[in-house]
């Protein structure tokens, strides 16, 4: 079932993949192997230590070896939408992976263009580095300033493409891998 916390007038909702056991495994496994054969994206990043796939380096939402996991993601947004009130139809995504070693870490951003943004927290520790979220307009009288989303595995933390957001400095020294996915709006009359 999908948490809803409302920050910023913008909701953020989060499940937990009740199969992530099942798939972590796998997963990683092939993280690792495309980490081998797939140069970095992300050149234009201050961040830019990072491994990750963006920059169409990798697409995870067009490799069928990703399929368990992207099909469960894709039926959380859905619910997610739902549960936000969008009713609107949104494309297949696409995603990408970032391995975070000790250091790393990915400053604040945000998905312009896209509609709805997810993290999905595939091998992490829980003193490992948070998501943060911070308003999408400056107010001073806002009670809550950011929020963070504590690492935790199997976590996808679904949220508007509009809010900002980033990564703590990852200060474990086990890695971190997350996958991220971006999903658009097929009929672009509805208003961002």
């Amino acid at each position: 079932m999908i948490n809803i916390e409302n920050y910023f007038s913008a909701p953020i909702g989060y499940v937990i993949n009740p199969k992530h056991n099942s798939i972590k495994e796998n997963l990683c496994k092939l993280v690792n192997e495309t980490k081998e054969q797939v140069a970095s994206g992300g050149k234009g990043w201050v961040s830019n230590q990072t491994y990750n796939t963006s920059d169409n380096q990798f697409d995870i939402c067009k490799d069928k070896r990703f399929d368990v996991l992207n099909n469960w993601v894709r039926q959380q947004v859905e619910d997610y939408k739902r549960l936000i009130k969008q009713n609107l139809t949104i494309d297949d995504g696409t995603g990408w992976f970032n391995v975070y070693t000790k250091g790393d870490y990915q400053e604040q951003h945000q998905h312009i263009g896209s509609f709805i943004s997810c993290v999905y927290f595939l091998k992490a520790r829980q003193d490992g580095a948070n998501l943060y979220f911070k308003p999408p307009y400056y107010d001073t009288h806002l009670d809550v300033p950011y929020v963070k989303h504590k690492a935790e595995e199997g976590k996808l933390v679904m949220f508007r493409s509009f809010i900002p957001h980033g990564v703590e400095k990852h200060n474990s020294d086990e890695n971190r891998i997350t996958l991220a996915y971006n999903f658009d709006e097929i009929n672009t009359t509805h208003i961002r």
